[in-house]
């Protein structure tokens, strides 16, 4: 439930950031919408590595690498529009492709040792 809500968040966050590059909105939203498609990107990758699926955990890494705000806040802001554009369009499609294609696993309940019916039996 989180991790698919967090790709929601993430790519409303993607699409706030299209939409101030081409606004020339300032910084300051530009750096916490970064944070969210960070942290998003984090709680996705972290799922993806649980349920075994490392292609999209190297694809959320590097997104994490991408945005996050600690290691170079400025790096999507050094680039020309046309190549952000292209970089938050490739971010969103990575969202919307995991949303589509990654299915979380449940997590399974500790069967209770005062339960009337077992379902198995003792050796």
């Amino acid at each position: 439930m989180i991790p698919t809500t967090m790709k929601w968040v993430s790519i409303i966050a993607l699409c706030l950031l299209l939409v101030l590059l081409w606004v020339s909105g300032s910084n300051q939203a530009a750096l916490l919408a970064g944070f969210v498609v960070c942290v998003g990107a984090f709680v996705v990758m972290l799922d993806a590595f649980r349920v075994r699926r490392y292609i999209w955990a190297t694809t959320f890494a590097v997104i994490v690498l991408v945005f996050n705000p600690i290691i170079d806040p400025i790096f999507p802001q050094i680039l020309p529009r046309s190549a952000s554009a292209v970089l938050y369009a490739a971010c969103i499609v990575a969202f919307a492709g995991s949303v589509a294609y990654s299915k979380t696993l449940p997590r399974l309940s500790i069967a209770s040792i005062t339960e009337t019916s077992p379902r198995s039996e003792a050796l």
